[in-house]
Formats: C-alpha cells, structure tokens, sequence
C-alpha cells in the first residue's frame, strides 16, 4: 500500500483515512451507477458540471488535511504536537476530505483538463489528485494532458475492469498525498535528539507495515508516539497497535520505566531487549497511575535495516547525526491488547458508519 514516492524518498504516512471523491461528468446516468458500484467501499460527491464542481471546491469545501491541525507555528518556529494526530479519529469530518477527483474529459463548456487547472486543490498534493475516466482519448485530449505537468492518469470507461482500476488508483494515489502531508512533521520528528526516528523515512521497513494493514483489514492509521509507533482501526474502528522502537527508543523506555517504578524484572527485559513497553509517552504514564507492567509488555521482533532509503534521513535531517548509535535495528510489536490505552471508542466515529449514513 505505501512505497517510495521516488527512487529514493520514502515518507511513512503518519495520517492516512478514506476520503471523499470528487466526481464530475456531465453524464448523470454514468455518476450514478458509478456510485453505486464502489458505495461499499467509497463515497463519491458527485456533479454532472465543471460549474457546480468548481464552486463546490472554491466557496463550500472547508475541510481540512491533519497537518493543519498538528503542525503549530509559533515566533518563526514550526513545532509537531502528536496527541492532535491521535485526536484525528475523533473529527468526525475527516472522511469528508476531498483530496482526489475523477472527471471526465469531453463536457460542454469546460472539458475536464480546463476544470483541473481551475480547481484550488492545495499545492504540495495537487499534482497526485486528478484522475479522468473517460471515452475520449483524442490527440487533443492526450495533447493537452501533457501539457498540464501533473502525474494525471486516466482510464477508460469502455475498460470492462475500468471500476477495479479507478478503485486502485485512487488507492495509490491517496497514499501518496498522505504521504506528502507527512513530510513536515516526519522531519521535525527526525530532529529529535531523543528519539532520532529513522523508521518513518525506511521503506525498508515498508512491507512489514504494509503486511499489518493487510492481514487486519485496516482503513485508517494515526502516529501513537514519538518513535514512529501507530494505531489502527478497521472499518469498524476497532483497534490495534504496531509499537517500535530503536535504541534510542529501547534506552527512553528504560529512563521511564525506572522512573515511574518499574520492578526488577521488566528493566533488565528492557534491558535485554526481549520486550518493548507500548507505553511510552510520558502523558501515557501519568494517566494510567498505578501501573500492571505485565500488561504493556510485548514481545520484540528485531529488523535489521540497510542503507537505501536512510540515506535521505542522514542527507536530510534537521540535525546532522553527533554519534554512531545504529539507527538501523528496530524492535516491532503489534497488539490488539493495549489496557487503558486512553481512547475513548464511543467518540470514534467509524468509517463504516459513515458509508452506511
């Protein structure tokens, strides 16, 4: 699901949820069979004009991407607050995000490459959110196209698999433009002394995440913590966690650990690095009080990274790198057991609520 953008750019999505798909074609028999062929598994807003399309995006479409939310610029200075990432499953408008549009291209007044150019998606994504479906490949058509200098792609509706096609794009695609959204955050992230995260700039470590999202059925994925850990949810907001940690993360769990008085047994785990804590964040700590450590404790699996996409983390973090620490080891753990993890299911409202409503 999340590859390398380029040949050697890899950003782990430290947001990624379904959105809404702007759809316009003039038409309307096509937009509503359209819609009820992906309404199991995609929300379409659809507009049989270039008109009312644009002035939808222009003057009525106000929801916002979670980098608005989570980046705070203060005094010149960009800082990253993780928790309004968390939060993000709470806003109840997040599928209703429009990041991607499938158009048509022949409509009358305005074809589809001139309603493109004219819609105000935001800058850093617009060039991964526009996709045609149509039945006009004309040289016109092709020329104009590659004159627009955007990654558009497009298909064709007398494509009998054209459905599967527009479902994997739009896939692909939104991955990358959160992906890009991540960018920020991730390098302030990587600026960390504490932390040093690399993980969410290996693609190496890519196919174990993928594998997760895969094998749970899971829709949406929020950063957890400081060290590149995450929390899942299905369709059905159910939860789980891929916890990870690198040495430094292994060192920080023990500094907490002893500090909020772990026994014996648990530091020299740590220690060992047989087992990773899912607690980590210091506001985690505080809320839970008296703490069962038997219950945050997961069994570690190590992975070993190489060299290729961390080349980017070393040529490019904020803070150039003052020790020889590996920063290529991770130690992982994926649970659906996390105790008093401090979220509040009943405020979740569900992807597969918001197909049925």
């Amino acid at each position: 699901m999340f590859s390398a953008i380029d040949d050697s750019l890899f950003i782990m999505p430290i947001c990624y949820h379904p959105t809404t798909v702007l759809s316009v074609d003039d038409d309307i028999d096509f937009l509503k069979n359209l819609s009820l062929r992906v309404s199991d598994k995609l929300v379409l807003l659809s507009f049989d004009s270039p008109k009312k399309a644009m002035e939808y995006t222009k003057n009525q479409h106000s929801h916002l991407p979670f980098t608005n939310r989570c980046l705070i610029e203060k005094n010149g200075t960009t800082t990253f607050d993780i928790f309004s990432v968390r939060n993000e499953i709470y806003n109840k408008d997040r599928f209703e995000e429009i990041i991607i549009s499938v158009t048509d291209y022949d409509m009358p007044y305005k074809d589809g490459i001139e309603l493109v150019k004219s819609m105000e998606f935001p800058e850093e994504v617009s060039q991964y959110s526009h996709i045609f479906l149509t039945g006009k490949f004309s040289a016109d058509f092709k020329d104009k196209l590659a004159k627009i200098g955007l990654s558009t792609e497009y298909i064709g509706k007398e494509d009998p698999d054209f459905v599967n096609k527009l479902m994997a794009l739009i896939e692909k695609r939104s991955a990358m433009i959160f992906q890009r959204y991540s960018y920020s955050p991730a390098r302030i992230l990587s600026a960390n002394k504490n932390e040093r995260v690399t993980v969410l700039f290996d693609g190496n470590f890519a196919p174990i995440f993928n594998a997760f999202i895969k094998e749970n059925n899971i829709c949406e994925l929020y950063l957890f913590d400081k060290q590149g850990s995450f929390m899942f949810l299905d369709d059905n907001a159910n939860l789980s966690w891929l916890f990870v940690r690198n040495e430094y993360g292994i060192e920080n769990s023990i500094t907490l650990a002893n500090h909020y008085g772990a026994p014996n047994y648990v530091i020299n785990a740590l220690k060992n690095k047989d087992i990773i804590l899912s607690l980590y964040e210091k506001e985690d700590f505080e809320k839970i009080g008296k703490i069962n450590w038997d219950d945050y404790l997961c069994p570690a699996t190590i992975f070993e990274s190489n060299d290729k996409y961390l080349n980017f983390f070393l040529k490019c973090s904020l803070e150039p790198l003052t020790t020889n620490k590996d920063l290529k080891k991770y130690y992982y753990a994926f649970t659906n057991k996390f105790p008093n993890h401090g979220i509040d299911t009943n405020k979740i409202f569900s992807y597969q609520q918001f197909l049925d409503q």
